[in-house]
């Protein structure tokens, strides 16, 4: 009898124990939120990894895993993670925004105009698409491109556009 309780109290602590250790992709993936909220990009990473390594194929741990290697300045990294959250899920127009985004961090605006464009295309609505491909325009002294950007992110109500767009116009 007293084997028997032994061995059921044991069973139930470790199944305790396994309850705490064992967590799902999407408690990493909030825990990784959370570090990068507080900017702490290294934990975030840890965190997002972890989330990665238990779902594959989830293409928002990628995504978060993206922004983080953006916030530390890792562009190469945070490209290759935008991209296979692309890879997974091809609507994804925040990915192809925030790649846009390192492309042109480190001056390889054709790349971020294509980017942008299909973020556009996904979502046509969204100012800031039509006013970061506009700056990709302007850094390529596409000055055409970029008045026809800026009018559309005006016409949205960007009022930032429309201030770039009188400046640009003068």
């Amino acid at each position: 009898m007293k084997r028997c309780v032994i061995g059921v109290v044991l069973v139930v602590v470790m199944c305790a124990a396994a309850v705490v250790v064992a967590q799902s992709a999407r408690d990493w993936l909030e825990k990784g939120i959370e570090y990068s909220n507080e900017g702490n990009y290294e934990k975030a990473l840890e965190c997002d990894t972890k989330a990665i390594k238990l779902d594959p194929n989830w293409a928002l741990a990628y995504y978060y895993r993206g922004i983080d290697f953006d916030d530390l300045g890792r562009y190469d990294e945070a490209i290759a993670d935008y991209t296979k959250a692309i890879e997974l899920d091809p609507d994804f127009e925040k990915a192809y925004y925030n790649r846009a985004s390192a492309y042109s961090d480190i001056e390889r605006y054709n790349e971020s105009i294509v980017d942008l464009t299909k973020a556009i295309e996904l979502n046509p609505k969204d100012s800031r698409y039509f006013f970061n491909r506009a700056v990709a325009y302007v850094q390529l002294e596409e000055y055409e491109k970029a008045i026809a950007d800026l009018k559309t992110a005006c016409d949205l109500g960007d009022g930032k556009a429309c201030e770039a767009l009188e400046a640009l116009e003068e």
